[in-house]
C-alpha cells in the first residue's frame, strides 16, 4: 500500500478508481493488484465480501465500472479517480462526489490523454457527452457547467466567496495578478508541471502538458496519479470543495496580451447561459414528469386498463378476465395494434425507444439492463415489471374517451411535431418515434400515456 501512496492518508482512508469498461477495469485492478468490482465479477455473495473488505479497510484500492454505484455510502474515500474521459456529467458528479462524504478534504480527479469532442452518436443518446466535454475541457469555472447540469443554476459566473477555487478561477486570478503585478505568469504557475496549492505549495503531477500520456496505457497513467497523490484541498462535488486539475488538459488560460479575448469570452458565456436557461428549465420539468410517469405505471400495474379508464372501482383483475360491455373489442383492437407497431417486418418502434414486450422506456423495465459501454441488454430470467399498462391504456382511452385521446395525439403530433396525419398507418409511426425525455430515452406512445394518466386523475 505503501508503494501506491496511501502512506499519505491515515488508515482506513481509501482510493476508487473508475474504468470505463470491464477490460479497461480489469487491466487498472492488474496494475495496482488491487480488487476490482464490476457487474460480472463473482455473484452477489462475492460482490459483498468485496465490498466488506473495503469497508473494513482490508482493501483500500478498489478498480471499479459504475457498477460501484448506489448504496455505496463510505465516509473516508479519499480519492476517487476516473480513468479517461466520463460519458456523462451526473454519473461523474454521482461517482465523485462519493469522496470526502466526512467532511475531509479529498479529491476528484479525471485521467485522460485527450479531449474526447462530443460528436452524434447512433446507438443511444445515452451517451451523449457535450456537457462532459464542457467540464473536462476547462475553458471556463468548472462550477458553472456543474450547477447548470445539475441544479438548473444559470446565473453563476465563477466561484464564490467562501467557496474553495477550481482550478480554472485560480490560474485565471493568477493571470490577472500577474498582469497587475507586472509578473510573468509562468514564474508564479509552471503551466508544464503544476498548479500552486491554496496553501502556498506547489502540486505537481507526473503527467503534463509536455507529457501527455498519449502512448501510455490508461493503467499506467492512473498507476502515476496513485503515487503521486498527496492530500491537498480539492474538490470532493458533495462537500462543495472544488475541482484540481490533474489531467494534462491544456485550458484556455488567458495570457497579458488576450485580455481583450477573455472579456469577450466571458461576455459570450454570459449570453450562452441565458439562452440555455429555458432549456434547463425544461429538463427540471421533464424530471418531474418522469417521476410522475413511474408513479402512474406503479398505480396501473396489476389491475384492468379498461376499467382504469371508466373508473371503476372494482378494477384488480387483468384485461384478460374483463367482463365489462365493450372489453372484447378493447381486445380484439389492441391485438391489431400489437400486430401493427410489432410484428416482423412492421416494428414501428425506434430502437431504445422502449421495451418491445412492455413498451416501457429501458431504462425503467428491469427486464433490460445498461451494459458499460452504454448499450441496453436483456436479463434473463427477469420479468418486465409493467406488463399490459401502456398499450392497453391507448386502446382502452380510445374505445371510451376517443375525442379526448384524439386531441392529446393531433396537438402533440401535428401541432407540436409538425407530422401529417394521413391515416393510421402514419399515427403508428408516430407514436414508435423514440425521444428524449427527462434525460432517459422513450417512444411517443409513453409520452401519450403519461398525458392520459394525467387526464384521469
Amino acid at each position: 500500500m505503501k508503494g501506491l501512496g496511501l502512506d499519505q492518508y491515515a488508515a482506513p482512508s481509501k482510493i476508487v478508481v473508475y474504468g470505463g469498461s470491464v477490460e479497461q477495469t480489469i487491466e487498472i485492478g492488474e496494475a495496482l493488484e488491487c480488487p476490482i468490482y464490476h457487474r460480472g465479477v463473482d455473484d452477489r455473495a462475492g460482490k459483498a465480501r468485496r465490498m466488506k473488505e473495503l469497508m473494513e479497510g482490508r482493501s483500500r484500492v478498489i478498480a471499479a465500472t459504475n457498477a460501484l454505484g448506489l448504496g455505496v455510502d463510505l465516509p473516508d474515500i479519499r480519492v476517487v479517480i476516473h480513468a479517461g474521459q466520463p460519458r456523462k456529467l451526473r454519473d461523474y458528479a454521482q461517482e465523485s462526489g462519493r469522496a470526502g462524504r466526512d467532511g475531509k478534504s479529498s479529491e476528484a480527479i479525471i485521467v485522460c490523454g485527450y479531449i474526447e469532442q462530443p460528436r452524434h452518436r447512433l446507438k443511444s443518446w445515452a451517451q451523449s457527452g457535450e456537457e462532459i466535454f464542457d467540464f473536462v475541457a476547462g475553458h471556463i469555472c468548472r462550477r458553472i457547467i456543474m450547477d447548470q447540469i445539475m441544479d438548473g443554476r444559470m446565473d453563476r459566473v465563477g466561484c464564490e466567496e467562501g467557496e474553495e477555487q477550481c482550478d480554472v478561477c485560480r490560474r485565471q486570478e493568477m493571470d490577472r495578478t500577474d498582469r497587475m503585478e507586472g509578473i510573468d505568469g509562468m514564474d508564479r504557475v509552471d503551466k508544464t508541471n503544476g498548479i500552486e496549492r491554496a496553501d502556498g505549495m506547489e502540486m505537481t503531477s507526473n503527467i503534463g502538458f509536455e507529457d501527455s500520456g498519449i502512448g501510455k496505457s490508461m493503467s499506467s497513467q492512473v498507476e502515476s496519479i496513485i503515487q503521486s497523490t498527496t492530500p491537498i484541498p480539492s474538490s470532493p462535488i458533495s462537500e462543495d470543495q472544488g475541482f484540481m486539475d490533474h489531467s494534462p488538459i491544456p485550458g484556455r488560460y488567458q495570457s497579458p496580451e488576450e485580455t481583450q479575448m477573455q472579456t469577450l469570452f466571458e461576455q459570450q458565456q454570459r449570453e450562452r447561459q441565458w439562452l440555455v436557461s429555458s432549456v434547463t428549465k425544461q429538463n427540471r420539468e421533464e424530471g418531474q414528469e418522469i417521476a410522475e410517469f413511474e408513479e402512474a405505471l406503479r398505480k396501473w400495474a396489476n389491475g384492468c386498463p379498461l376499467c382504469r379508464v371508466e373508473k371503476r372501482r372494482n378494477h384488480q383483475h387483468q384485461l384478460e378476465e374483463c367482463h365489462q360491455d365493450g372489453a372484447n373489442d378493447v381486445r380484439e383492437a389492441l391485438q391489431l395494434m400489437v400486430d401493427e407497431m410489432t410484428s416482423k417486418g412492421k416494428r414501428r418502434f425506434e430502437n431504445y425507444s422502449c421495451c418491445f414486450y412492455c413498451y416501457v422506456p429501458q431504462a425503467i423495465c428491469q427486464h433490460w439492463e445498461q451494459k458499460d459501454e452504454g448499450w441496453w441488454k436483456e436479463v434473463d430470467g427477469v420479468d418486465c415489471q409493467f406488463k399490459g399498462i401502456v398499450m392497453p391504456a391507448f386502446i382502452s382511452m380510445l374505445h371510451v374517451h376517443e375525442k379526448q385521446l384524439m386531441d392529446i395525439v393531433y396537438k402533440r403530433m401535428v401541432i407540436q411535431d409538425q407530422e401529417e396525419w394521413k391515416d393510421d398507418i402514419a399515427v403508428y409511426k408516430w407514436l414508435g418515434k423514440k425521444v428524449k425525455w427527462g434525460g432517459i430515452e422513450v417512444s411517443k406512445l409513453v409520452q401519450v400515456f403519461y398525458k392520459i394518466a394525467k387526464s384521469l386523475e
